[in-house]
């Protein structure tokens, strides 16, 4: 084992990427379109391929400007504080060249807390890729002209792989075909970053595994002996791991190779499954007697038997993941290996809780014997759990969930190695990027070990992911970059924790979704997921059901991503909802379903939903039952047709109408209701542009109270008196014959005790009219003297249902005295 190297390799993921090519005239550009603060100095930047020296102006568009002359065409930066809220424009101009960027500018005094924490996230990403831009190795002398970019550290191909894939991730993608790239982070960073991870790859020869496994798996690879290909930098254990996860992550499959040594003219997916068989083939083979069969070491081995490395298996494990997300063949034996031998040789699960749910980092065979017990080995092992197809509530996923809770947030715990300088939790690179993934990978929201509180917005207490990003915000440098602790032995590279940071703050755990799938199929509508109806029917108070699906270009399901949902306009817009799985997170079919709840109004919901800057297409629900009061009222309504499409709106009564009544092409039509002075509900339709809207609108109502009772003071027993009390319609429809009832009681409050003196028969009551009512009270002579109320209560015998059943009753003092 060699530490020093665990403490950098272990932090390097993967990404893909292929050749930029020489400008082939000038070009200016300026940095992607971006959200900003009010009153906060925030960085806009370009880049141009005219010589330094070239006269410019940069306007902000809020009418202030930057101008001068370039000194260095690969980073035309400035300093400026938005101090209004808006969209502006900024423009970068040289000579007849010029390039814009949109920039939203907002003012958190207007925001919610939970938008203004998105927006920062927001804000912290962009920074961070700026950072990763600026540390590029010789980047002014390479600028524009490299066919490749690269980052300085002690390994620069991992380092190189887990960049790329931290602005991929985010968005910055090339085109899955030949096509030039655009954009400055497609064409010079993701593009050159990918040519310089292919100009480090090797061919090796894979010959049939001592245990007879064919490691040449994939369409269009030959028969074994077969060509892989991995880095040649050394520990392909590791570095051919981050090397398959950045082009599987490319999403560009059918894109070729530039001129780099083995690889010149070959499809990206060629490329990936010759890596990925270059993996395959190094696991770790053996007879029963090999307690690391199935795992990986920091070499690619073909022997026997070898000592699998904790770390080595958790890079080949995502990419193995990654790649069957991405369409590559995995060759067969790859799974089964590892799932009957390294993965139950290196799981603890001794009722020793320290033990209990935590992998070796030297598989040993012995579950009740920890080898080297960590938070970053026991999410490996919970990564190992999901490749092996095991569902949350398997007993072992359970107990690596209750091991990374027990270790957080700190990552500190008994009996642990390689504890990260005392924070081998939040904080430090390497086991955070661990539990990101294997949280990620089961969908887990939250921890019974988190003592993060809810809020702001829809976060939950204990959400894990939410102190994740706590962290970030507030632990980013000003330039951008991130400072981690990267394992056990020291900070990693400015260039590797940011890196890292940016693909934990990004939406995707493993490869991110097929832009151009995603965004014509990658919303569905209800059950079943094969049919694809993207106009429902719903009534308006019933919840509304979407479900999205998120696969790579050749249909493969992708778990582990987060999906946002948003109503962008109609009846529903904004509203919030509910995601399974809770965490919005894709499970292992590559879905999540979001539910919402309609207002009650009438129209058509356009839904969206999104996956970082990746967006689908657009559902539309038409919500068609509107409830309205009696009351006379009006809704607007969207009228969703193509533009040559001639609609007709027809009522089926004439307290129902649409104005206009005809017209052609999208727009909006006003459906109004006339007041309802009946005592019943009443329905109607009305048919447009091929929909029937049913609008079911309440009785007027009925609302009786009594204003007040006189002639009532002091009665001796036995005696009579004379009351008078007033009844009120407060409704809007006419009541039907009831009566007024008078009781004697202890309180002002009528119930079963209460004794009935009189009741008094009323004619039916107009809407707002009363009537006055006199009723004869006689006294027992039996009624104990003392103080007492009489009650005045209209309609107690429930004969008419009312809107109001509180206010029926009145009440006056009566004091009962001896005869």
């Amino acid at each position: 084992m060699r530490p020093s190297n665990i403490a950098r390799l272990c932090a390097l993921l993967g990404f893909a990427i292929w050749g930029a090519s020489s400008p082939a005239s000038a070009e200016t550009l300026l940095m992607p379109d971006r959200d900003l603060l009010m009153g906060t100095s925030e960085v806009v930047w370009g880049v141009t391929t005219q010589s330094n020296g070239t006269s410019f102006t940069l306007d902000f568009g809020d009418g202030s400007m930057e101008s001068g002359m370039v000194t260095d065409q690969s980073y035309i930066a400035y300093n400026h504080t938005y101090a209004t809220s808006g969209t502006f424009t900024a423009t970068l101009t040289m000579g007849a060249e010029s390039a814009t960027v949109k920039l939203s500018v907002y003012d958190s005094a207007l925001m919610t807390a939970y938008n203004l924490r998105n927006l920062n996230v927001n804000r912290a990403i962009e920074n961070g890729l700026r950072f990763l831009w600026v540390a590029q190795a010789d980047r002014a002398s390479n600028f524009p002209n490299g066919q490749t970019t690269n980052w300085p550290t002690d390994h620069d191909v991992t380092v190189a792989s887990f960049v790329v894939l931290s602005f991929q991730n985010n968005g910055y993608r090339l085109p899955n075909s030949n096509a030039a790239a655009t954009g400055i982070y497609q064409k010079y960073i993701v593009q050159r970053g990918i040519n310089y991870l292919f100009s480090h790859l090797q061919t090796r020869t894979l010959a049939v595994q001592y245990g007879g496994h064919d490691p040449c798996a994939g369409a269009g690879v030959e028969a074994a002996p077969c060509v892989g290909y991995d880095n040649d930098q050394g520990d392909q254990g590791y570095s051919d791991a981050t090397i398959s996860l950045a082009l599987a992550a490319s999403g560009a499959g059918t894109r070729t190779a530039g001129n780099f040594g083995p690889v010149n003219g070959k499809s990206y997916r060629e490329i990936l499954q010759r890596v990925v068989n270059s993996i395959a083939w190094g696991q770790i083979d053996g007879d029963a007697n090999c307690t690391g069969r199935g795992g990986w070491t920091y070499g690619l081995v073909d022997s026997n038997c070898d000592n699998s490395d904790g770390s080595a298996v958790g890079w080949n494990l995502l990419a193995m993941l990654d790649a069957g997300s991405s369409g590559i063949t995995v060759p067969s034996f790859v799974k089964p290996e590892f799932s009957t031998y390294a993965l139950p040789d290196g799981l603890n699960s001794s009722t020793d809780l320290g033990v209990d749910g935590t992998f070796d980092y030297s598989a040993d065979g012995n579950r009740a014997q920890a080898d080297g017990p960590n938070l970053a080995k026991t999410a490996i092992g919970m990564q190992g759990l999901f490749y092996a197809g095991k569902s949350a509530t398997t007993a072992s996923v359970k107990a690596a969930i209750d091991a990374i809770s027990r270790r957080w947030p700190t990552g500190d715990y008994s009996g642990d190695n390689w504890a990260c300088g005392g924070v081998g939790g939040v904080g430090c690179a390497y086991p955070m990027f661990n539990v990101f993934k294997a949280l990620k990978l089961y969908a887990v929201a939250t921890l019974p070990g988190s003592t993060r509180v809810a809020g702001p917005g829809p976060i939950p207490a204990g959400d894990w992911y939410a102190e994740y990003v706590d962290w970030f915000l507030t632990n980013q440098n000003a330039d951008g970059h991130w400072a981690m602790q990267f394992s056990c032995c020291g900070l990693g590279y400015d260039e590797d924790s940011t890196a890292m940071a940016l693909v934990m703050l990004s939406p995707t755990a493993l490869v991110p979704p097929d832009e151009a799938t995603f965004a014509s199929v990658g919303l569905l509508q209800g059950n079943p997921l094969d049919s694809l109806d993207l106009i429902t029917t719903k009534v308006a108070t019933a919840p509304g059901v979407v479900v999205a699906r998120v696969r790579s270009a050749t249909g493969d399901p992708i778990p582990a991503t987060t999906v946002q949902f948003s109503v962008l306009s109609g009846p529903n817009t904004g509203a919030s909802g509910a995601c399974i799985p809770i965490s919005c997170v894709s499970d292992s079919k590559g879905t999540v379903k979001w539910t919402y709840n309609g207002s009650g109004n009438v129209g058509t919901d356009r839904i969206q939903a999104n996956v970082g800057k990746f967006k689908s297409n657009i559902l539309k629900n038409f919500w068609s039952v509107w409830k309205p009061s009696y009351a006379a009222a009006s809704i607007s309504l969207t009228v969703d047709v193509d533009p040559a499409v001639t609609w007709n709106a027809v009522s089926s009564d004439g307290w129902l109408t649409v104005v206009p009544a005809s017209g052609t092409g999208s727009g909006t039509a006003t459906v109004s209701v006339a007041a309802n002075a009946l005592a019943d509900k009443r329905t109607a339709t009305i048919t447009l542009g091929g929909k029937t809207i049913t609008v079911t609108q309440d009785a007027a109502g009925m609302d009786l109270t009594v204003t007040g009772i006189t002639g009532v003071s002091a009665i001796e027993q036995g005696g009579t008196i004379a009351a008078t009390a007033t009844v009120q319609n407060l409704g809007a429809a006419l009541t039907p014959a009831t009566s007024l009832q008078y009781f004697l009681s202890t309180d002002t409050n009528k119930d079963g005790s209460d004794l009935l003196l009189a009741s008094v028969n009323t004619a039916a009551i107009r809407a707002g009219a009363s009537v006055t009512l006199n009723g004869q009270l006689t006294i027992s002579k039996t009624q104990a003297a003392g103080n007492y109320f009489v009650l005045a209560c209209a309609d107690s015998t429930s004969q008419v249902t009312e809107t109001d059943e509180s206010n029926n009753c009145a009440s006056a003092a009566l004091t009962v005295s001896m005869a």
